[in-house]
């Protein structure tokens, strides 16, 4: 499929192969410390690590673009977000319903997966969310007060607090580490410790 679209965007028949050979018969595994998994071919996708690999599939992706949405839609590398707006809640539910049905309809016939496991709603403004919900691919999806967009936690005020909260637990922890760690480090080993 994504020599297809290649061929569609122009791509001649010398650079077709060229593409074809550097997909095929490819094999990855995973490595954790010294312990090294079985060698496992390729069948779908590009090689994850690759100089192409973000290349081959932006282009993969451009046309999901296309798709005449009465939404918007953000793109940042595999994670999509999409948003409308309206004069009611209906109108809004109404849109991004929809929407969703043609984006999960082109995932699959492009021989992608969404995982409804991160799918996130959130309405903008509303105190009361509890009762709005959207219906995803047969699956009743209810709003919550806040998302977590590209490792940013955002209300629905467009507030950072619970982010900035987390953030500073997480100092909180390391630094009280350091403090517990400071009497046993001589001065030139806590110095190289705080230096980034």
């Amino acid at each position: 499929m994504l020599l297809a679209k290649l061929e569609a965007y122009g791509f001649n028949n010398d650079s077709l192969q060229l593409i074809f050979s550097f997909l095929q018969s490819r094999y990855q595994r995973v490595k954790i410390g010294s312990y090294k998994s079985r060698r496992q071919k390729i069948k779908i996708g590009v090689p994850q690590g690759s100089v192409l690999g973000p290349l081959l599939f932006n282009i993969f992706i451009n046309d999901l673009f296309l798709i005449s949405l009465k939404s918007e839609i953000c793109n940042f590398a595999d994670d999509n977000t999409i948003f409308a707006c309206g004069n009611t809640i209906q109108e809004i539910v109404i849109k991004l319903e929809n929407d969703l049905g043609l984006l999960l309809d082109w995932f699959a016939k492009n021989g992608m997966i969404a995982n409804p496991e991160k799918f996130q709603i959130m309405f903008l403004g509303l105190n009361d969310q509890r009762c709005l919900r959207l219906n995803i691919g047969g699956k009743k999806l209810p709003a919550t007060h806040t998302v977590k967009l590209l490792g940013i936690q955002i209300d629905n005020k467009l507030k950072l607090n619970k982010h900035i909260h987390e953030l500073c637990v997480k100092v909180n922890q390391k630094v009280s580490a350091f403090a517990r760690l400071n009497p046993y480090l001589s001065p030139d080993q806590a110095k190289k410790s705080v230096t980034p």
